[in-house]
């Protein structure tokens, strides 16, 4: 009851009340999830100033290890399977530490998108960014955006060079630091499953790119 009362107190506070209002209808058989299909990493990217002392983060790929540490955390308990799982898929885990904790991450897959049923085989040069998650202490600091600037480095040296994400339209903290990073929308889609049964995916725009 008590983290029930913590999530909804945060999604207020992190301007996602339109996101609670679908998961309460979600609980009842009726998932109607509005998304944006969005390009990243396109043209010139002015970060902001980075205002601590950088020599305290570090960018990099995380394995098992880190997997275990998310898992030890009150925010993460019970995903170190789950993220065990998607390594073992092929997926990658890309993220940043301060002075060794773990602060914020995404996930990287190399072979497909799956998305509220989009099922788009990714070419060489392509990556699909998901699962993006800061802790909850370093929210409002701009670490989504700097964490998200050095994996497209890091995916770059690797030869990939278009990158693919999911936003749903209501998840405006999600919408506003990618587009600080001058990511263009591809689509506006949505996705609709009634009672577990019945279930749909629509284009309802495309954006010129």
């Amino acid at each position: 009851m008590i983290r029930a009362a913590k999530k909804i107190r945060d999604r207020f506070l992190y301007g996602l009340v339109l996101l609670t209002f679908q998961d309460r209808f979600e609980s009842i058989g009726i998932n109607i999830r509005p998304y944006y299909w969005m390009m990243e990493g396109l043209g010139d990217i002015a970060l902001p100033e980075f205002k601590d002392n950088p020599d305290d983060y570090s960018f990099e790929f995380f394995g098992a290890e880190e997997m275990r540490m998310l898992g030890a955390t009150e925010e993460r308990r019970g995903k170190e399977e789950e993220y065990n799982s998607w390594l073992k898929e092929g997926k990658k885990c890309f993220g940043v530490k301060r002075r060794g904790q773990i602060i914020a991450y995404t996930w990287i897959d190399f072979d497909e998108i799956r998305h509220f049923g989009n099922n788009y085989r990714l070419k060489d040069n392509e990556a699909y960014l998901f699962h993006m998650y800061t802790m909850k202490e370093y929210r409002g600091k701009d670490m989504a955006a700097y964490l998200r600037f050095e994996c497209y480095r890091a995916l770059r040296e690797m030869g990939r060079s278009s990158f693919y994400s999911m936003s749903e339209v209501f998840n405006t903290p999600a919408i506003k630091f990618k587009r600080k990073l001058n990511a263009n929308f591809v689509k506006l889609c949505v996705y609709i499953h009634l009672f577990k049964r019945f279930h749909w995916n629509w284009v309802i725009r495309k954006y010129k790119t």
